[in-house]
């Protein structure tokens, strides 16, 4: 079992630093795209492209959380009906 958990700790840990990873990539993309704008309005275009990347980022995190707590749960159960 703690095998198990151990296992879901780090597929958690790797996702979690995915999302980061992706939050930086969009950060840094905006803040050179930025860099180039002097227009308020096309600054605020490419805020809102950030805007979605993060949250785009963050409903795939979800999903994969979502994901690997099922995975997890399933295997748990399993455990727990060979010992019964």
């Amino acid at each position: 079992m703690s095998q198990l958990k151990s296992e879901h700790d780090h597929n958690v840990f790797k996702l979690e630093q995915e999302l980061e990873k992706k939050i930086i990539e969009a950060r840094r993309e905006f803040e050179r795209e930025a860099m180039q704008e002097d227009k308020a309005e096309k600054l605020f275009e490419k805020k809102e492209k950030y805007r979605k990347k993060v949250e785009e980022a963050y409903v795939k995190f979800d999903k994969k959380i979502t994901e690997e707590n099922i995975r997890f749960d399933e295997k748990r159960e399993k455990i727990i009906e060979r010992v019964k």
